[in-house]
């Protein structure tokens, strides 16, 4: 049979569900690193990402890295990132932790890109294994990683944000909408964008607060998230 689309809504809240959430099976934290300031010269500093299996299987990751585990998708591209291990087992309720290193490819530049890796059950690396009415299809995980070349290069980035005040159609409590929001690059130079933690717009002083807002004051002492979520997270914009 035909399977049909996902729809709008199950794709917004796919990519809105965090990468380390307990109602994932795989879960990988962190899911966005910045390497800041690199040299085309030398990899830099490595940073550790930990990849969790939540099911009852044994699972196997392989990081798709072009050259080295998967096709380059041009003839001349060349890979952002290094991984250590780049694949191996995950036991049942179990979490590894993979070293990543980012190697910039141009001076004077901002890069970035995402890294995934395919995750599939063991038991699925032949079907001599398993049957086809208890196959189960893998699963992708990806993290975004960036870094620059700009060193002590002046750079004035040009940033248009098509939709500055960006309102939410009325939906119940606990319940999910979603916009789109453009950024758009109008210069001749790639810029790095990273979405800032939501800011509490009740705050008397104007300044705005990235703590949990209280609910119910003082004597309540509830806590209660900002209730806003983005994705991307962070990013490279050409």
């Amino acid at each position: 049979s035909t399977r049909a689309p996902q729809s709008a809504t199950a794709a917004f809240l796919e990519l809105l569900l965090p990468m380390d959430s307990s109602l994932r099976d795989v879960t990988v934290y962190p899911a966005d690193l910045d390497f800041g300031a690199c040299s085309t010269m030398s990899t830099s500093d490595k940073q550790i990402v930990t990849l969790s299996n939540r099911t009852s299987q044994k699972v196997s990751v392989v990081w798709m890295v072009p050259g080295e585990t998967r096709l380059p998708c041009t003839a001349d591209e060349q890979a952002l990132f290094s991984v250590y291990p780049v694949q191996c087992d995950i036991k049942p309720r179990s979490s590894v932790e993979f070293t990543v290193s980012f190697r910039a490819q141009f001076e004077s530049n901002y890069e970035g890109e995402a890294l995934e890796a395919v995750v599939f059950q063991k038991i699925n690396r032949t079907f001599r294994l398993v049957k086809l009415s208890q196959f189960t299809p893998p699963w992708t995980v990806a993290i975004r990683g960036m870094g620059h070349t700009m060193g002590s290069t002046r750079n004035d980035p040009r940033l248009d944000i098509l939709e500055t005040s960006v309102r939410f159609r009325a939906c119940c409590a606990g319940d999910r909408s979603y916009q789109v929001a453009m950024l758009q690059n109008p210069g001749d130079t790639q810029i790095s964008y990273c979405i800032m933690p939501p800011v509490d717009a009740t705050d008397s002083e104007g300044a705005g607060s990235t703590t949990p807002s209280m609910v119910g004051g003082a004597a309540g002492g509830a806590m209660e998230e900002v209730p806003f979520r983005a994705w991307p997270m962070q990013g490279i914009i050409p």
